[in-house]
This record gives structure tokens, sequence and C-alpha cells, in this order.
């Protein structure tokens, strides 16, 4: 009986390992309010949108059709040299909740160290956040300590 109570709870932590952030319900304005700003930039990257890598003055074109816009990327935290708490892009004065902690083996190797390797984020924005020419967001990591890094505006056009 006992091998077995191990192996279920031996099963069960490998059933988490690797899980990220999935305990922090809910993050909203009040909370950014409620947080400092830190003045190092975001450590990360907006790699994607819609599958298209933003240009180097960070803007993408999309089409008027787009409904949905998902935005994939990558933060961490270097002050405390680890992943954030959670991930959101600032719309129109509203956070969108990103998934964050996905797999990002590359990032880990590139800064040099495995605490990096769950620091991917992806995030949708759906069409009620354009206005008629697209819409701008902002990346934000929470670090989990009521503070937060702001990493540069991103700003998707509706083109023809």
């Amino acid at each position: 009986m006992k091998s077995f109570v191990r192996f279920v709870v031996f099963m069960l932590f490998l059933g988490c390992f690797g899980c990220r952030n999935e305990t922090e319900k809910g993050l909203g304005m009040e909370d950014l309010h409620a947080a400092k700003r830190l003045e190092a930039p975001l450590a990360g990257y907006v790699d994607a949108v819609n599958g298209i890598a933003p240009q180097a003055d960070r803007t993408v074109v999309m089409s008027r059709e787009t409904q949905t816009i998902a935005v994939y990327g990558w933060a961490v935290d270097t002050a405390a040299a680890k992943p954030g708490s959670a991930m959101a892009l600032l719309v129109n004065n509203h956070l969108i909740r990103c998934t964050y902690g996905i797999e990002r083996p590359d990032v880990a190797t590139a800064l040099h160290s495995g605490k990096y390797t769950y620091s991917g984020y992806s995030c949708q924005i759906g069409a009620g956040a354009f206005n008629a020419s697209g819409v701008t967001f902002e990346p934000i990591l929470m670090t989990g300590k009521g503070t937060y890094y702001s990493g540069p505006k991103v700003v998707v056009t509706l083109g023809s």
C-alpha cells in the first residue's frame, strides 16, 4: 500500500511539473494601479502577431477582415532571475490576461538559465478592442511582488 501511495504522489508531482501561474486568478486594472512600475525595461519580446513578426518600428499590418489577434512572445523578471507571476496586454486601458508559462527552451538557452524555460506567453485580442485603424497594445509582466515591467507598445494597423 505504501508503494501505491508513493506512486500516486509521484504521478501527481509529475503531472504538475512545469505548471505555471494557474493558481493566480483575476488580473485587472486595479492590480496594475496598485502595483509599482519598474524603471527597468521589460526583458521580453513580441515574437508574432497572427504569425507575423512585428517590423523594426513595432508595427504589424493586418487585413481589415481580422477578427482576432493572437499575440505570442516571452518575458522574464530579470531582477529576480525567473519568469514573472502573470502576463497581460494593456489594450485601451484594459488588461487582457495572457496564458503565461509556456515552455520556451530557446529563451532559456539564449539567456543562459534554465529558470527561464517557462517564460512564453500567448494572448488573444478580440475585434471589440479594435478601433477604425487597428489596435495598440503594451505588454505587461507582473512580478508577484507588487511591481510590474512594461514593454514597448506594438501597433497593429488594419490595412485594406
